[in-house]
């Protein structure tokens, strides 16, 4: 049977790919964002993906606008199987000069919504017995990176919570997970010069960036009964940036 998996943010970057790879493999998606993007517009025409693709315009920190969402899906499509807390934001100032309206964002966005999806999630997956959540965080999370306090705060925050629900709801039949990606080579990336990705592939044990892809397999592997004994973990894609 089809796995339903919900994704937040997935109308750019690699939630857009965890998108594509999850329908590709014949599963049934749910995903929102706060703009419709040219390639959720193209998934939305393409008439294979008629009754697996569900899009809908969400600011995922309206918290009423986000319950509806997921009633919706769940109405949809009778279940969610996979929840990824995908959405994310951050920019790059120092701790000092940050606004303060940033740092309330970059909370609200990174680790406030991510907590109150999870819970609309796993209320249902309470009643169904099972279900996984996956949030995606990043090595800065436990490196740390300058100009980036504020991001990397809620990114520990929610490998804290992974930690924590995994205790929490384990013996109820649901695993959660965090993947923290490295440098990916998406748009995200595209800000950084090229000499700094030089210097990053350099420092690189794999002498490479991550992509998508590799994202989208990891995610997939957590989502399946391959990893049926794994929970409360953080996967590390950094092609060996930190070890």
């Amino acid at each position: 049977m089809s796995r339903v998996i919900l994704i937040s943010g997935g109308s750019k970057g690699l939630g857009l790919a965890m998108v594509n790879g999850f329908l590709q493999q014949g599963d049934m998606v749910a995903t929102f964002s706060r703009s419709l993007t040219e390639e959720i517009k193209s998934l939305n025409k393409n008439p294979t993906y008629l009754d697996s693709f569900f899009y809908q315009n969400c600011d995922i920190c309206d918290a009423v606008a986000l319950q509806d969402f997921v009633k919706t899906v769940h109405n949809r499509f009778g279940k969610i199987d996979v929840l990824i807390n995908n959405a994310g934001a951050a920019t790059t100032q120092v701790s000092t000069l940050i606004a303060l309206d940033q740092i309330d964002q970059i909370l609200a966005i990174n680790l406030s919504a991510a907590i109150k999806l999870t819970q609309m999630c796993t209320r249902v997956m309470l009643t169904q017995q099972h279900g996984i959540v996956i949030n995606i965080s990043s090595i800065i999370a436990a490196r740390g990176y300058a100009g980036l306090s504020t991001y990397s705060a809620s990114k520990a925050g929610l490998e804290a919570m992974t930690r924590s629900l995994a205790r929490e709801l384990g013996s109820k039949g649901i695993r959660v997970n965090a993947i923290a990606p490295g440098y990916v080579d998406t748009d995200m990336s595209a800000d950084l010069s090229k000499k700094q990705l030089q210097q990053i592939i350099r420092r690189t044990p794999l002498a490479a960036l991550a992509t998508a892809e590799d994202v989208f397999l990891t995610a997939d592997f957590l989502a399946s009964n391959r990893s049926q004994s794994i929970t409360g973990q953080i996967i590390t894609i950094d092609g060996g940036l930190t070890c």
